[in-house]
């Protein structure tokens, strides 16, 4: 309903008030007027009429806001139904990812408790000796006579291969 006509309602209701009550002069006097008692009355009925009018327009007005409500609930509850699902699904990737990567965390931090423990332990190596160590392992491989071991291998298959034969 716009402002225009609520005005107009309240204009109506405001004269209907003032209009319809006979003056006390009139009332007081038996001989009052028949035509002035005509008047009223039928300014009382035009003014039943545009109350009538107004009345119905602000029923016909509540009815279409209602109707425009009730669709509009209709159609939140439809949206909220067939996203609902879709909604659940999102959540329970969330949780298996959150709970994926609470596991990552859990053996990341058993990763780093074994880094640490390697770091400790290398920190005890005497590097010093350890070099020492493989330089002298280095010295023994050089000295020794791979080629005079080769020949050697080679005459031991030599003398072997006779007695291979011998006991097939």
């Amino acid at each position: 309903m716009d402002t225009n006509n609520f005005n107009d309602q309240q204009n109506v209701n405001l004269n209907m008030q003032t209009e319809s009550i006979p003056n006390i002069q009139q009332i007081a006097n038996p001989n009052a007027d028949l035509n002035t008692i005509a008047a009223m009355l039928q300014d009382i009925q035009e003014n039943e009429k545009k109350q009538t009018k107004y009345a119905k327009r602000r029923s016909i007005m509540s009815f279409v806001v209602s109707i425009f409500s009730i669709a509009l609930i209709a159609l939140i509850g439809f949206y909220v139904l067939k996203t609902m699902p879709e909604v659940n699904k999102i959540v329970n990737k969330t949780e298996t990812t959150i709970d994926d990567v609470s596991d990552m965390l859990v053996d990341a931090s058993s990763a780093i408790k074994n880094l640490n423990n390697i770091s400790k332990d290398l920190s005890k190596v005497d590097m010093d000796e350890l070099f020492t160590n493989v330089s002298e392992a280095v010295k023994k491989l050089e000295s020794i006579d791979f080629e005079g071991l080769n020949t050697a291998i080679g005459d031991l298959g030599a003398v072997i291969a006779p007695l291979a034969r011998f006991f097939k």
